[in-house]
């Protein structure tokens, strides 16, 4: 399984619209997007509705991989057009191949990861997650980690975060934790 968090603290501003950038595409895979307000609303809805058209239009929801790859041609199509300048993960759940995560940054490059942070907070989570993360953890460590990665942002950002959506994604679905 995975865990998307997502922190939302743009010039002070707060949103209360809970899934602003982060968006669930199928029933096992999520898509969050983190970058200048305007890019990612359109990147993400653009993204949400191509994979749903090719759901409807194949009769078949896509793989997580085939996700993130055609997020990562649509990028870099539209490289030289119209540049997004946002970065995203895509992670899901596939019945054949288990878990998986992957970052694509503005200029559509594509990972695969285990683990994965971006924008200004994702440096220390990252710190966090290289001392804590293992592979094959539990939903009660996945848990703590989670609230170790919310500490640290907390204890390290001026910026009030209140408004913490964690998302877990494994073979049941994309379903909100509270922690």
């Amino acid at each position: 399984f995975f865990f998307f968090f997502f922190f939302q603290a743009e010039d002070g501003i707060r949103d209360r619209s809970p899934s602003r950038g982060l968006g669930d595409v199928y029933k096992r895979q999520a898509l969050a997007a983190a970058g200048e307000a305007a890019h990612r609303d359109v990147l993400a809805n653009i993204l949400h509705h191509q994979i749903q058209f090719f759901k409807y239009r194949d009769c078949h929801s896509l793989s997580t991989h085939a996700i993130a790859n055609y997020a990562r041609n649509f990028m870099a199509d539209q490289l030289r057009r119209n540049m997004f300048q946002c970065n995203i993960l895509v992670g899901g759940y596939d019945k054949e191949k288990g878990s998986s995560l992957y970052y694509l940054d503005y200029l559509a490059t594509l990972q695969k990861l285990d683990k994965a942070a971006y924008g200004y907070g994702g440096y220390p989570l990252l710190t966090v997650m290289d001392a804590n993360w293992k592979k094959d953890m539990s939903l009660e460590e996945g848990k703590e980690l989670a609230r170790k990665c919310i500490a640290e942002v907390q204890k390290r950002f001026i910026i009030s975060t209140p408004n913490i959506i964690v998302k877990c994604i494994d073979a049941n679905g994309v379903n909100i934790l509270e922690l």
